[in-house]
């Protein structure tokens, strides 16, 4: 009988092993989850607060720093880049005023550069619902595996030809690519390179409002 009662006794506590290891898995998973769940959060709202701030102010920044050549050019593509889904049509009129007296080669790049830096905030508001999505796998798994399938092959040279056409959704772009974990500075690279020559359309363009109009 005690031999009996000892063998389940051990049994027992066999059993209870698993049990405990799952207990312990999910308290790590929990552990990992909660700081990217309020990173994501943080993200989100900042982005969006930015998003709002520059709707606004959007006319104001327009004619303030239209008047500040190449510098300011700079500051008006980041700024009209920087936000997530608010248009800020205004700040990309004024580039387009001002490619009247720049040389357009030049404005191309500058505001190429300060474009593709201004994307970088739809590519972290996707890492930012990465880490809410993540927290909710069950419900949300789909979504970010649909999500990664868009760029999956030749993401790169889609996150390019997505940022050189005139795409006024191309923070969706952005935000997948934050999504399926792109680099960030392959991200930048290519969206770049994409938005240097969807400047340089635009300041052609530019040119030729002003000869014939």
């Amino acid at each position: 009988m005690a031999k009996g009662a000892k063998k389940t006794g051990m049994g027992g506590m066999g059993a209870s092993k698993p049990a405990a290891k799952k207990v312990n898995l999910k308290k790590d998973v929990s552990a990992r989850l909660v700081p990217g769940v309020g990173i994501g959060l943080a993200e989100i709202i900042a982005i969006g607060a930015l998003s709002i701030l520059l709707f606004v102010a959007a006319p104001y920044l327009a004619r303030l720093l239209g008047h500040y050549s190449y510098a300011g050019a700079f500051a008006l593509a980041l700024l009209s880049s920087a936000s997530i889904f608010v248009p800020t049509a205004p700040l990309i009129f004024a580039i387009i005023g001002m490619s009247r007296g720049l040389d357009p080669l030049t404005l191309a790049l500058v505001c190429g550069v300060g474009s593709g830096l201004g994307e970088i905030s739809a590519y972290f508001f996707g890492r930012g619902s990465l880490h809410l999505l993540e927290a909710q796998n069950k419900q949300f798994g789909w979504l970010i595996k649909l999500q990664k399938g868009i760029l999956r092959k030749h993401a790169g040279l889609g996150i390019f030809i997505l940022a050189a056409v005139p795409n006024p959704l191309f923070d969706v772009a952005g935000i997948t690519a934050g999504l399926m974990k792109m680099k960030w500075w392959k991200f930048l690279l290519w969206c770049t390179a994409g938005r240097i020559l969807h400047f340089l359309i635009i300041a052609y363009f530019g040119l030729w409002v002003h000869r014939f109009f």
